[in-house]
């Protein structure tokens, strides 16, 4: 504050002044952006065949089972193992989608995802399929007789087994895998879809 001296009817008073200073407002700072969501990762569904030996002298007759493991965020892997009934044949390489996609022998048909053949005088196995609205999956046990069976001589191709209804999530993704445990093995390993496995 200054001090200004004015005569008044010759009196001096002193008048106080207040100077005040434009302060330069001061740059507005943003505001923090929202953290952004993670996008979210859809669940995988892991379709496992798993098959052995009925006995270590047996080639034909396999033991056969379904493995559905699910893994959603946050959940970890939850697996269900479905026991199947035995099949009788040879698993080749040539005849599995999962080794020679749609040049396989028994390719994928519409909507299925899954699908494993035995061979031994025809074609037998399980396929699964996914329903329309994603939050299902049929298992189907099928059959085929070779090439000699002709409908004009009485030999009918025997129809599709339903097995099974599995439920899994809308949105998830589908993986199949296969892993076979060879005779006095003590563990399952992966399916090796080089080689030809008919002896």
């Amino acid at each position: 504050m200054r001090q200004k001296i004015v005569a008044v009817g010759g009196i001096a008073v002193a008048i106080g002044l207040v100077t005040l200073g434009t302060a330069a407002a001061a740059p507005s700072k943003p505001a923090p952006a929202a953290p952004s969501k993670p996008a979210a990762t859809a669940p995988t569904v892991t379709l496992t065949w798993r098959f052995e030996m009925s006995a270590p002298d047996d080639t034909i007759e396999q033991h056969v089972s379904l493995l559905v493991t699910t893994n959603a965020a946050g959940q970890g892997n939850v697996t269900k193992t479905y026991k199947l009934d035995r099949m009788m044949g040879f698993v080749d390489p040539i005849n599995q989608p999962l080794c020679r996609g749609a040049e396989a022998q028994y390719p994928l048909e519409k909507n299925e995802v899954a699908k494993i053949t035995f061979y031994e005088g025809g074609a037998r196995g399980y396929y699964v399929k996914r329903s329309k609205g994603g939050t299902t999956l049929q298992l189907y046990s099928f059959a085929m007789t070779d090439g000699l069976c002709e409908p004009q001589d009485g030999c009918h191709q025997p129809k599709d087994r339903y097995v099974r209804k599995i439920a899994i999530p809308a949105n998830a993704k589908i993986v199949e895998q296969m892993e076979e445990r060879l005779a006095g093995a003590t563990a399952f390993t992966p399916f090796n879809c080089n080689p030809s496995h008919e002896p």
